[in-house]
């Protein structure tokens, strides 16, 4: 597994390269931020390529997966940038359900952590 910085054909919102660079999320399952972790180059995938009878506003790009279901955030990319986050759910019987939508990678960060804080009960 490569933990070097993904090429999404598209330069990644800052927050992503801080992710990647600090290692608060890695490339492994049951990392630091745990469900969450962040997709390896080799996969990476388009939902909007692998699914494209779903209308979507823009081409999705995967860029991290909860590990303890098929959710899966991703890159909404317009006019070849990144300006949104999209939370998925992927492998349904049309292809994905978008779950939610976040304005920024920081945004989509603090439901992170509320996951990690449900699945360790740090919230107790």
């Amino acid at each position: 597994m490569n933990d070097a910085m993904p090429d999404f054909g598209v330069t990644p919102p800052n927050g992503y390269r801080w992710l990647v660079e600090s290692g608060v999320m890695g490339f492994k399952e049951w990392g630091p931020l745990s469900p969450w972790y962040l997709l390896a180059s080799e996969d990476l995938f388009s939902p909007t390529d692998q699914w494209p009878d779903i209308p979507a506003a823009g081409k999705l790009m995967a860029f991290a997966r909860r590990q303890d279901n098929d959710d899966v955030a991703c890159f909404e990319i317009n006019s070849g940038a990144v300006t949104a986050i999209a939370l998925i759910h992927g492998w349904t019987p049309e292809g994905y359900d978008v779950r939610d939508s976040y304005k920024s990678i920081w945004e989509w960060l603090k439901a992170v952590i509320d996951d990690v804080a449900e699945g360790t009960n740090l919230n107790a």
